[in-house]
C-alpha cells in the first residue's frame, strides 16, 4: 500500500476502534458490553468508579497493542515474530494481578509452563521450545495474507497458546495487523458466545477449522459492509 492509501485505511481503522476494541477484550468473557468499551475508552475517570478492574485492564491492553500496530502500519514498518510478542506484552501490561502465574510466565515470552483451556474435552496445549513456537509464527506470516488464511492462522495460533496469558487477544490483533496492512477486511466477532463455542471444537478436533473458519469470514464481511456504509456516512456529513 502506498502512504495515502495507508492514511485513508488507518482513518477507517480508528473510526473502527471501539467496535475492534471491544471485539478484542471481550474474548476473556468478563461481561463487557460495546457501551462499557465506549466509557472506558472515552470517559476513563467515570469507568473507573462503574466498572471492574479487570475489564479496564483488558480494555486499555486491547487500545494499546491497536495502537502500536497502527504505529507500526503508518511507518510501513514489517510485522513478524518481535511484534507478535511486543502485541502480547501490550494486552497483558495492564493486568497487575497475576497471582495464579508461575514465575517462569512473562508476558510477550513464550510459554513455558503447563496450560488448560476451559471447555475443551481432551485438548492440552503441548510445551514447546522457542524456536517451535517461533516456526510456528513463521508459518503463518509465509502464507498470502488474506482473510480466509489469516482467520486459520488466528485459529492455529490460538490452539498453539504460545504465551502465558492473552492468547486469543494476540492473535486476533496480531492477525489483523496484517490485513490491516495489506488494506484487506478484518476479522470481526459478531458473537462472542458462538466464536468461543466453534473454536473451543477446533481444539479438540482439527477437522473442525473450517466450521470455525467459514462462521468468522461471513461475519466479519457482513460487519465490513456495515462498517462501509457507516465510514461514508460520517465521511459525507464533515
Amino acid at each position: 500500500m502506498n502512504s495515502r492509501n495507508i492514511s485513508i485505511r488507518l482513518r477507517e481503522f480508528r473510526n473502527l476502534l471501539t467496535d475492534i476494541v471491544f471485539e478484542g477484550a471481550e474474548l476473556e468473557g468478563l461481561g463487557l458490553t460495546y457501551a462499557k468499551t465506549y466509557e472506558i475508552l472515552h470517559f476513563s475517570n467515570l469507568s473507573r468508579k462503574k466498572y471492574p478492574q479487570e475489564q479496564i485492564e483488558a480494555v486499555n491492553g486491547v487500545l494499546k497493542a491497536y495502537e502500536f500496530v497502527a504505529k507500526l502500519i503508518s511507518g510501513q514498518k514489517e510485522l513478524g515474530i518481535l511484534e507478535y510478542k511486543k502485541i502480547n506484552e501490550l494486552v497483558d501490561k495492564y493486568e497487575e494481578t497475576k497471582q495464579f502465574w508461575h514465575p517462569d510466565d512473562v508476558a510477550g515470552k513464550w510459554r513455558k509452563t503447563p496450560k488448560s483451556i476451559g471447555g475443551t474435552k481432551k485438548y492440552r496445549p503441548l510445551i514447546l521450545r522457542g524456536s517451535e513456537y517461533a516456526t510456528i509464527v513463521e508459518t503463518c506470516l509465509r502464507k498470502k495474507v488474506n482473510l480466509e488464511n489469516e482467520i486459520v492462522n488466528l485459529a492455529k495460533l490460538s490452539k498453539t497458546q504460545p504465551f502465558p496469558d492473552g492468547n486469543k487477544r494476540s492473535s486476533l490483533i496480531f492477525c489483523n495487523a496484517l490485513l490491516l496492512k495489506n488494506n484487506l477486511p478484518l476479522i470481526r466477532i459478531k458473537s462472542h458466545a458462538t466464536y468461543a463455542k466453534l473454536l473451543v471444537d477446533y481444539y479438540d478436533d482439527d477437522k473442525k477449522i473450517n466450521k470455525f473458519a467459514n462462521y468468522v469470514k461471513t461475519n466479519s464481511l457482513k460487519l465490513q459492509k456495515i462498517a462501509n456504509v457507516k465510514y461514508r456516512s460520517s465521511s459525507a456529513k464533515k
